[in-house]
């Protein structure tokens, strides 16, 4: 491990339904913020928010979440993937996951390279209670931790 600039970067999500439109809309942002933060920090890890593509609580049934997300790696982290190839940056970023069935939403965190490659993905193992299925939510818990070997050490 060697010493490196790691940025946290807050966004509040677009306002309004959860649209295909506002996730891209977040998107555009989240990629325009990125860019602005390595810029201003030298930042070589940038750590996006939690569900930072659609928001935290996405106000619609895990069925229509499935629908307007994608699985991992896929179009709803393309554009993260970009930029952080763009600007040879580590970036971390949570999305909701699709999951193997419409009753299978995944609040899931990836950790992308600087070559813009998926290193990893956790999927949130103990959601709040009432974010979780179980607890009339919209997730699915995960069943393992993720730590990725990267060249600024271990990330998990």
């Amino acid at each position: 491990m060697r010493a490196f600039t790691a940025a946290a970067v807050q966004v509040a999500p677009v306002a309004g339904p959860l649209t295909p439109e506002s996730i891209t809309a977040n998107l555009d942002k989240l990629v325009d913020f990125t860019r602005r933060c390595v810029e201003a920090t030298g930042a070589e890890l940038v750590v996006l928010p939690e569900s930072a593509t659609t928001g935290f609580t996405p106000d619609c049934s895990t069925e229509e979440l499935w629908e307007l997300v994608s699985e991992l790696p896929g179009p709803v982290i393309a554009p993260l993937r970009d930029v952080a190839a763009e600007l040879g940056v580590h970036l971390v970023a949570g999305t909701y996951e699709r999951g193997p069935a419409p009753e299978i939403v995944y609040n899931s965190s990836v950790l992308i390279d600087p070559r813009g490659e998926l290193l990893g993905v956790y999927r949130k193992t103990h959601p709040f209670c009432n974010e979780a299925v179980s607890g009339g939510g919209w997730v699915t818990p995960g069943d393992t931790v993720t730590v990725c070997d990267t060249e600024l050490g271990r990330i998990g």
